[in-house]
């Protein structure tokens, strides 16, 4: 009896890890497509008030009820760091323009490192994170 007991005490960890494995790999899967296409459309400066503008697209694939959006836009003499959130529905795509300006000098027209990300609901419950699929864009005048 103690053996059969020591056995069901190892058994049942096993089987319980094992459907908890299964289960993520679901969750993931159905997670890894939610947003989908994200791009960036445009790329904007107001020279006299040195603040950029670019505007992102991205396809939602289910409703969305939350869509974080974060960049960091850097110049050799400006950086600036912007969060959003909008909502999107199936089948939907949409543009989210964000601007950059008034926390470390002034953007001016020329190129400038990106780097950020889209994420559907906070990532502590498993949401899809898309970065952007550039590093750099150019600033045009505006």
């Amino acid at each position: 009896m103690a053996e059969s007991l020591h056995r069901r005490m190892l058994i049942i960890p096993l089987l319980v890890a094992c459907l908890l494995a299964a289960t993520a790999s679901v969750a993931h899967a159905q997670d890894e497509n939610e947003i989908t296409n994200v791009g960036v459309v445009s790329a904007s400066v107001d020279v006299r008030a040195g603040v950029a503008a670019l505007t992102f697209t991205v396809e939602c694939n289910v409703d969305v009820a939350f869509l974080r959006i974060r960049a960091t836009l850097t110049q050799r003499d400006a950086s600036a760091r912007e969060v959003d959130a909008t909502t999107c529905s199936a089948g939907e795509t949409i543009q989210v323009t964000l601007e950059f300006g008034g926390q470390q000098g002034v953007f001016r027209p020329g190129r400038a490192a990106l780097d950020g990300f889209f994420q559907v609901n906070p990532a502590a419950l498993g949401g899809d994170i898309d970065a952007f699929p550039v590093d750099q864009v150019r600033l045009h005048p505006g």
